[in-house]
This record gives C-alpha cells, sequence and structure tokens, in this order.
C-alpha cells in the first residue's frame, strides 16, 4: 500500500479474491508475480481454476493471462506466458496474427542503490504542464489516444531536467509495466536513462508495486542496460497478441 492508501481499499475490499490470487501464483513467484501487481492496480478475475488465471483490466481492454485453457475474449489485447497457449488462441481465431515475444525483467530487491548524481541534472514528478513535452517526445503505439499521456502522469511520471528544461522522463504503461523511458539525443551517455529508471523502480517499491518491464526479444540495447541498473531476465518469453476484435 502507498503513504496515500490509494490500494489499501481494493485490498481489504477483495481480501478472499487477493489470497486466491497468492496462492495460485505461488506455484512460480516471479514468473507470476506480475499477475498480482495487475490485480493490484485494477484488474478484476476472469478466470482462476486449476489451470489458469485470467484477469482483465476492461476500461484499458488490457487482459493478462497465465497458464492453459484461457477463456480468451477476442476483443481485448494480451500477455500470454506461455507459448503453446499463445499458438492455441492463435490456431482456433481468438488472437490476430501480430505476436510480439518479450522478455519480462524485474527488480529482486527491496532496495535500490544510491542515487547517482549527474553534473546539471534533476528530477523530479512530471506535472501536468509537462504533458506536452511527453506527447511530443514519445509516439508508442496508444500513447496519443485521448487521456493516456495524462492517466501516466497522474501516476507518477518522473521526468530529468537542466537548466533549459525537461531532456528526459519515465513512466509506467497502463498495465503496470515501467516504459516510458525517453531521453532527448543531446543528453544521453551521460547516465540519464539508467537513472531515471532506478528513480521510477524507488517509486514503485515505495508503492509496494512490483518493478517490472518488458523489452521486446531482439531488443538487446534495453536488455544492457536492464542488466546495468540491477533488474533480473526471466528466462522464458511471455507474448503480447491482441485479440482479432481488439
Amino acid at each position: 500500500m502507498d503513504k496515500t492508501g490509494k490500494f489499501c481499499i481494493v485490498y481489504f475490499m477483495n481480501k478472499t479474491e487477493r489470497r486466491s490470487i497468492i496462492e495460485w501464483i505461488s506455484r512460480d513467484p516471479v514468473r507470476f508475480r506480475h499477475m498480482l501487481d495487475f490485480y493490484d492496480t485494477g484488474g478484476k478475475i476472469c478466470q482462476i481454476d486449476e489451470k489458469a488465471l485470467l484477469l482483465v483490466k476492461e476500461e484499458e481492454r488490457l487482459a493478462y493471462g497465465a497458464g492453459r485453457d484461457i477463456q480468451a475474449d477476442p476483443r481485448w489485447l494480451y500477455l500470454i506466458d506461455d507459448r503453446d497457449e499463445m499458438n492455441r488462441l492463435l490456431d482456433a481465431g481468438i488472437l490476430a496474427d501480430d505476436i510480439n515475444p518479450v522478455w519480462m525483467v524485474y527488480y529482486p530487491s527491496e532496495t535500490v542503490t544510491g542515487r547517482k548524481e549527474i553534473p546539471g541534472i534533476r528530477f523530479r514528478r512530471l506535472t501536468m504542464a509537462d504533458s506536452e513535452f511527453v506527447r511530443d517526445h514519445y509516439d508508442a503505439p496508444g500513447a496519443n489516444q485521448p487521456g493516456v499521456i495524462e492517466k501516466c502522469i497522474s501516476d507518477g511520471m518522473i521526468g530529468a531536467e537542466d537548466e533549459h528544461g525537461l531532456c528526459g522522463f519515465i513512466g509506467q504503461h497502463r498495465e503496470g509495466t515501467i516504459g516510458f523511458l525517453f531521453v532527448l539525443p543531446s543528453h544521453r551517455r551521460r547516465g540519464i536513462a539508467q537513472e531515471l529508471e532506478q528513480e521510477m523502480i524507488r517509486h514503485q517499491l515505495e508503492r509496494m508495486r512490483f518493478p517490472y518491464a518488458h523489452v521486446l526479444e531482439h531488443n538487446e540495447r534495453s536488455l544492457a542496460l536492464q542488466k546495468k541498473i540491477g533488474m533480473e531476465i526471466y528466462p522464458d518469453l511471455y507474448y503480447w497478441a491482441a485479440g482479432r476484435d481488439f
């Protein structure tokens, strides 16, 4: 629970549900830890049985599925942990053909090493006044949908700035992963990206959240950065896949 108590209502109102999720993910606490984080930030249980756990955020049309025989809906965008299950849903026509394999990288400790001072750079929480800068410098799919940037800022984006203004930022995608990482080309190779991500990890840990991110399978540059800041890489791939009606 964070200092504002934002998630305490979810926890106490759904104590039995949450306990059932904890019991389900105990079969592999690292592989499935993201499922609990997804639930704690608004995910609803659609399926929980011996074979599968399926959670969805209906407003965002996002779903996290784990295990086999997932009762999938073709209207959602999925993260699926099992390749065979992903192929089953693909063969059944529930998923579209565009599959994106990703590595899950996660921070294994409850503390982050000390802050590194970068001359002329300071880090701060972003405000709504910074939304135009974020929108101008981040063009990932979905980021320009109405209200997305503002939601991410309200959830706790962090910026880096010098005497001229913002030069970088990081945040959290709507499903809960650390992302939105950007540094102006003129300010790169100074360690700013590394410090931004470490600041975001601190922010997540302070809120008792699970600091994790997804890296595309062949993005070696990003994987190298994750290793440098102490992230660990789960050895099996996960799969982002859109339902055919998403």
